[in-house]
């Protein structure tokens, strides 16, 4: 085994592959959507937070404010609630841009096809 590895030869990557992404991964192609959904799912939760103000309105959240408030969550919770979906969504972004980074860096070196 020592033999075969010491006399291995060691095989360059092509300039362009080494400058290239991979096409048509499946990797990357998951990743991409991940951010894509990630990036929907902020905003929508950020934009969220226009709908309490239109129920509030309208009078719709009664019955959920009365829960929280017999549960003792009714000051911090419906405010946290929009900025753990963010961090949520955000940690998916960043996770996904990594795996993507990966793949891409991956195939540049020549370690994936």
């Amino acid at each position: 085994m020592r033999a075969a590895i010491s006399v291995a030869v060691v095989v360059g990557v092509p300039p362009a592959r080494a400058a290239g992404a991979p096409v048509e991964s499946r990797i990357v192609t998951a990743a991409n959507a991940q951010i894509g959904l990630g990036v929907v799912g902020a905003v929508g939760t950020v934009g969220s937070q226009v709908a309490p103000a239109v129920a509030e309105a309208e009078n719709v959240r009664a019955l959920a404010e009365r829960a929280f408030a017999i549960l003792g969550l009714d000051g911090w919770l419906s405010a946290a609630l929009p900025w753990i979906g963010v961090a949520v969504f955000v940690g998916v972004i960043v996770y996904a841009v990594k795996a993507r980074n990966a793949r891409i860096e991956d195939h540049r070196t020549g370690k994936n096809p």
